[in-house]
């Protein structure tokens, strides 16, 4: 044991070498450590903001500037703009090559994501990204559904009474017209007026005929 003056009452004490080497014991008692604490931050220390020469007060555990002492946010950004403080430290860039146009990109560590470090541009990417490519591809398809598509799909509807068999919305509510199903797809088909019987067509709306497609063929949704 050693022995010291307490810096808050100057009464002597003993104190433990080893606690206070951790900072521990540093006053006679806990209460003199509280009144020793409040009275530092109590006190106020007078500073020049070196931007804008303005005399400033703060706590002493408040400046911890370590190359330019500043009275606010705004002339510390300004300090920075005039080299008052060294620069930050930037990390290297990453480069690649466009998996599409094989342009060589260089994009800096501040581009967070860009593109998965694939594409140099949304262009290429959307266009890699499109037909075969695609997790969602289906294999295409043939837009035209052979003579008699245009009659047979205008039959369905009105059979359906212009309502969506799944949802009961009318064209009406709908504000267009409603689309017209194939049951059994009709790529299934050799004979494109048997893909187009009015047993194999249904009238539903759009929302409800993207669910049909994933519903009744499920494989679809397994990605590639």
């Amino acid at each position: 044991m050693i022995e010291r003056t307490c810096p808050n009452c100057n009464k002597t004490y003993l104190a433990d070498p080893g606690r206070l080497k951790f900072g521990r014991q540093t006053t006679c008692s806990r209460k003199c450590s509280y009144e020793l604490r409040g009275k530092t931050q109590q006190n106020h220390d007078s500073h020049i903001c070196q931007v804008c020469s303005k005399v400033f007060e703060r706590k002493p555990f408040q400046v911890k500037a370590k190359y330019v002492v500043v009275c606010s946010h705004a002339c510390y950004a300004k300090a920075r703009k005039k080299g008052l403080l060294p620069p930050l430290p930037t990390k290297p860039g990453t480069e690649f090559d466009c998996e599409l146009c094989g342009k060589h990109v260089v994009v800096s560590a501040t581009e967070k994501g860009a593109r998965r470090f694939r594409f140099c541009s949304i262009d290429c990417a959307n266009q890699w990204n499109s037909g075969q490519n695609n997790w969602f591809w289906r294999g295409g398809y043939d837009r035209y559904y052979g003579k008699n598509w245009k009659r047979q799909r205008r039959l369905a509807r009105k059979r359906d009474d212009y309502a969506c068999q799944s949802c009961g919305v009318t064209e009406l509510e709908h504000g267009r017209q409603l689309d017209v199903h194939h049951i059994i797809r009709f790529k299934d088909f050799e004979i494109s007026e048997q893909a187009n019987h009015l047993s194999n067509l249904v009238s539903l709306c759009h929302v409800c005929h993207i669910k049909r497609e994933w519903n009744d063929h499920p494989e679809l949704n397994a990605r590639k």
